[in-house]
């Protein structure tokens, strides 16, 4: 997540919002792809493989459309939120869709915030 960050050149603030939400957003499509992929593993190689492997292809594609709104999402809150310049929200969307959370749940997706000294 460091990384993503400083190839964007944002500056790494353990506490800051932008951090949790660039850990959101993997979270979030960490959880989604883990559950697509047990899915679609479970469909084609239990019982009626057959009959599941169209549906197999469809969850591969409804995958890819999630991704795609996830990024849509998330890159708009990095715009208007945080008010990070385009040119920076696109590479830190492309950093951070490289990254992933195995097992990520959704308790992981809202951590607690920080309270005030």
């Amino acid at each position: 997540m460091r990384s993503a960050l400083a190839d964007s050149g944002l500056e790494i603030d353990p506490g800051s919002e932008c951090l949790l939400e660039c850990f959101r957003f993997v979270a979030c499509t960490s959880e989604m792809s883990d559950f697509l992929k047990g899915l679609q593993k479970s469909m084609s190689e239990g019982p009626g493989k057959e009959v599941y492997a169209p549906l197999v292809e469809t969850l591969a594609r409804d995958e890819q459309d999630l991704r795609w709104a996830f990024t849509r999402i998330f890159r708009d809150r990095f715009l208007l939120r945080y008010g990070l310049p385009e040119p920076q929200v696109e590479r830190l969307m492309e950093s951070l869709a490289g990254l992933s959370v195995p097992h990520a749940t959704t308790q992981d997706l809202y951590l607690p915030r920080r309270g005030k000294d």
